[in-house]
This record gives C-alpha cells, sequence and structure tokens, in this order.
C-alpha cells in the first residue's frame, strides 16, 4: 500500500482534509490494529490534529496499540459518529514511531505518524440521510465522490 503523510493529503484534497479534521478533532476516534496472533485490536484515541504536517497519535511506551504498530504498521482509524457532525471518515494506513513533542516526553507518551493510503469520508444531510461519499488514495487514483 503505498502512503502519504497527512500534508501531503491535504494540500492535494484541502477540502476533504477539512472535512476529517473536524471528524477527528472529536474524542473519541477508534484506532484498529493487528494483534501478534493477526486478529484485530480495536483503541479509543483522540482527539486527533495534525501537527507538523503529521496526523499523531500519543501513547504509553507500554500500550498494545504501540506494540502492534511497531510489528505490523498497518492500521484502520474511523472516527466517532455521535450528535449532528454531519458525516464520519475512515482512514487506512500505516503507523510510523516518530519523534514525541516535548509536550508528550513530558506526558511519558511516544509517538506514531499515521501515514494514509486511503480515506473515505461519508457526508449526510441535515437529517442525517442521503450519504453521499468521497474517496481519497495514496496511490494517486485520488478524489472521487459518489451518491
Amino acid at each position: 500500500m503505498q502512503v502519504a503523510a497527512w500534508h501531503e493529503f491535504a494540500s492535494e484534497a484541502p477540502e476533504l482534509a477539512q472535512f476529517a479534521q473536524e471528524r477527528l478533532g472529536q474524542a473519541p476516534s477508534y484506532l484498529a490494529t493487528v494483534r501478534a496472533d493477526g486478529w484485530p485490536r480495536v483503541h479509543p484515541v483522540g482527539p486527533l490534529t495534525p501537527r507538523d504536517g503529521q496526523l499523531v497519535v500519543v501513547m504509553y511506551p507500554t500500550s498494545p496499540k504501540g506494540q502492534d504498530l511497531r510489528r505490523n504498521a498497518q492500521f484502520a482509524l474511523h472516527a466517532s459518529v455521535e450528535g449532528q457532525l454531519g458525516g464520519e471518515v475512515l482512514l487506512t494506513g500505516q503507523g510510523q514511531p516518530t519523534e514525541p513533542s516535548e509536550t508528550d516526553i513530558a506526558s511519558g507518551y511516544i509517538a506514531f505518524a499515521l501515514l494514509i493510503g486511503e480515506i473515505l469520508a461519508t457526508r449526510y444531510d441535515e437529517l442525517g440521510l442521503n450519504p453521499s461519499r468521497e474517496r481519497w488514495r495514496a496511490d494517486g487514483s485520488q478524489t472521487d465522490r459518489s451518491r
């Protein structure tokens, strides 16, 4: 899977990036990783906000999600759907260890950049009906929209 940093995605699809950032800025989002036995594991995370051009998730060094990402970088991340948010967003890609911020270090956290392979956004009308979808892929088969 080809992946891209948040800033690359945002420069190619700024409106979609803004929508995704609004959804991910609400907590919790759910990060799915792959356990050592191959089964999925889901972790509540967030809120997530891009920083320095990357979408970063932080955790304690002993966190199972960090152990999973070190062993198998694949992840899926789904923003919570609550209230009248107007839609949802799903990201898939690969997690890569990155330098934690000074604040992260002071809190005892490590950090992973979530590199994006694909984003799928679903938007709903004001009644929560009529979904429309938009997809972006890092492999160049960029944004498409459908109802």
